[in-house]
């Protein structure tokens, strides 16, 4: 009689954690003017340090991205900058229509702007330069612009809500039509603003503003 020995195998079932590839944060060191990346989505949280002035980003992503240097008249149009840090850049004249900066860090010189229609909610541009620039149709929700200078900008029917505008040097500005909702006002130098009878102010504390000249309607 034969002896049939049936070995059974036990087969264990090894979970082996496949860790997810690494991302990889593109580099650009040098001098990028005038250079087109137009649509580019392969963007995110890369880092620019040289001069991108002229640059077209138009339609790019460049979530969490950074720039070190200068950006003068860069198109940054229709653009997905969320989280974007500029470090302390001139970026006067460069173009932000449409684009969507919400807790961007702005830090630098952006007068001159483009900034219509753009989002700039939770953003944060203290002791920036946006002097005559072009804020139409903007949205500012919880705004952080302590000390920021906004000399003859315009905001016509720009909505600035839950703002800190401390300190702001908004002289000459244009606010027509302008929503202005719970913001931090204080000690805002409003010298010979242009007011009209469709900017709506609610809820703002004003303690200190400098209304010399100014005529709100």
């Amino acid at each position: 009689m034969k002896k049939i020995f049936v070995v059974l195998l036990s087969l264990s079932v090894v979970r082996v954690a496949v860790a997810a590839p690494a991302v990889e944060h593109k580099k650009f060191v040098g001098d990028y003017r005038g250079k087109s990346f137009v649509g580019r989505k392969d963007l995110k949280f890369a880092s620019f340090e040289g001069d991108i002035s002229g640059a077209n980003f138009s339609g790019c992503d460049l979530t969490g991205a950074t720039i070190k240097g200068l950006a003068l008249k860069t198109n940054f149009s229709r653009t997905n900058m969320r989280g974007f840090v500029f470090q302390n850049v001139n970026a006067a004249g460069s173009n932000f229509e449409r684009t969507d900066l919400t807790r961007a860090v702005l830090s630098g010189r952006f007068s001159n702007g483009n900034f219509k229609m753009a989002v700039l909610d939770f953003a944060n541009a203290q002791d920036s330069n946006f002097d005559a620039a072009v804020f139409n149709y903007a949205s500012l929700h919880k705004f952080q612009g302590i000390s920021a200078s906004f000399f003859k900008a315009n905001l016509y029917r720009a909505t600035i809500i839950e703002s800190v505008l401390y300190n702001v040097n908004m002289a000459l500005s244009s606010v027509r039509g302008a929503v202005f909702i719970d913001n931090d006002l204080r000690k805002t130098n409003q010298y010979h603003i242009q007011w009209s009878t469709a900017t709506y102010l609610k809820n703002n504390t004003m303690t200190g503003l400098f209304f010399e000249l100014a005529n709100p309607q």
